[in-house]
């Protein structure tokens, strides 16, 4: 589909892969996949979390890095009018506000206009929206080796707060 000339493109990822990478390997292992699991269970699940081997995320890591390059490479061929960059954590401050004007920046893409809706606030609010965050990763039993392993400024970071 991407490589459709005419289809219009919304190119969602994620600024901090290592978080990225690393939120997976936690669905696998807690079965937890979207944000409607209270965080009192979430804790629950977490506190039974397993050291992830350092070298499947890095092979994981790597793995992603390529999929991203080509992704930019194909959208980089598309006219800028048909594709939308937004990336994850743009959706998820600290303040509500930029992050609905963030999500309004994609409905106008798509010729729409934002509701205005509690529902979509509630998506948009990082305290009930937002699975993971540096309390939930250091669960993991291993999360500051994976930090000091494969952190970076370049990557993210796991624990540490993003510069």
């Amino acid at each position: 589909m991407l490589l459709k000339p005419e289809l219009r493109v919304i190119d969602l990822c994620r600024r901090n892969l290592l978080q990225r990478v690393v939120s997976g390997y936690i669905a696998e292992q807690t079965g937890i996949w979207q944000s409607n699991v209270p965080k009192d269970q979430r804790v629950i699940a977490y506190q039974k979390l397993q050291p992830i081997q350092i070298h499947a995320l890095y092979k994981r890591m790597q793995h992603e890095i390529q999929h991203r390059q080509y992704y930019q490479l194909v959208l980089s061929k598309k006219p800028s009018s048909l594709c939308l960059h937004v990336e994850y954590e743009s959706l998820y401050t600290t303040e509500l506000e930029q992050n609905r004007q963030a999500m309004r920046a994609v409905f106008a893409f798509l010729g729409l206009s934002l509701p205005d809706s509690p529902k979509l606030d509630a998506l948009l609010n990082p305290s009930v929206a937002k699975i993971n965050s540096a309390d939930m990763y250091a669960f993991l039993p291993n999360a500051e080796e994976i930090d000091r392993k494969l952190g970076s400024d370049h990557t993210g970071w796991l624990l540490k707060k993003n510069p």
